[in-house]
């Protein structure tokens, strides 16, 4: 009798060992799905901010343009008021000129 009831408790033993080698499997699955799940959010996650870091690329690309668009009218503004003040510049002698003259003929027409 005591073979058998230390068979059976090898074999409860055995069964209950299994359990718990069951019990861990499922907990390992468990932790696998877990996982799985946490990578596809953040394989998601990667993909957002690979969009969002495209559309950041390309408003600096639009900015960039903007900014050489904005530089060139700024040259060209630059060299247009350069113009305007050597006309002026030009337009001052000449004023300044014709009062000489002026004078010299007020003079002239005084002395005959």
């Amino acid at each position: 009798m005591r073979g058998k009831n230390y068979l059976l408790q090898s074999i409860g033993n055995n069964l209950s060992s299994i359990e718990e080698a069951a019990s861990a499997i499922n907990e390992i699955n468990a932790n696998i799905k877990s996982i799985q799940k946490q990578m596809l959010n953040q394989s998601s996650s990667v993909s957002d901010t690979s969009d969002t870091m495209d559309q950041i690329t390309r408003g600096i690309g639009t900015l960039d343009q903007f900014i050489s668009e904005q530089t060139s009218i700024m040259s060209e503004s630059s060299s247009a008021i350069k113009q305007v003040m050597e006309k002026i510049n030009s337009v001052t002698q000449t004023l300044v000129r014709n009062s000489g003259n002026i004078n010299k003929l007020n003079e002239s027409a005084v002395s005959w």
